[in-house]
């Protein structure tokens, strides 16, 4: 999508795309980009060794890409830094139920608080 020159009919280079999703203007500067690319050894290209790369960190189960995320962080944070500790917040239930089940199955330990008003 930013590859190419997107300029209007005076030749001025717009600094934005239009999201293919929300169709709202998202400006270039907020856009990540993956690298994908292969490296000679037939793996992922990375710029640091497989054991700091977090991309590499096998998250046991199957709880859908978000809860993945937050499981594959959590365990790369404890692989990197063993004393860290990591406070999470959320406002769903649900999701915190299913968050307590990918931490037990990864053997990451917690203490589930919950408020009240």
């Amino acid at each position: 999508m930013t590859e190419h020159k997107l300029a209007n009919a005076e030749g001025v280079q717009k600094k934005w795309v239009m999201c293919p999703t929300c169709r709202q203007h998202t400006e270039f500067a907020n856009i990540a980009f993956a690298d994908d690319r292969q490296d000679n050894s037939g793996g992922l290209h990375n710029l640091q060794g497989d054991h700091d790369n977090e991309a590499s960190i096998i998250v046991h189960g199957s709880y859908g890409t978000k809860i993945e995320a937050v499981t594959r962080r959590i365990l790369w944070i404890k692989r990197t830094e063993p004393k860290a500790k990591v406070l999470l917040f959320s406002s769903w239930k649900d999701v915190l139920d299913v968050l307590e089940h990918a931490f037990t199955a990864n053997d990451i330990s917690y203490t589930r608080m919950k408020g009240g008003r």
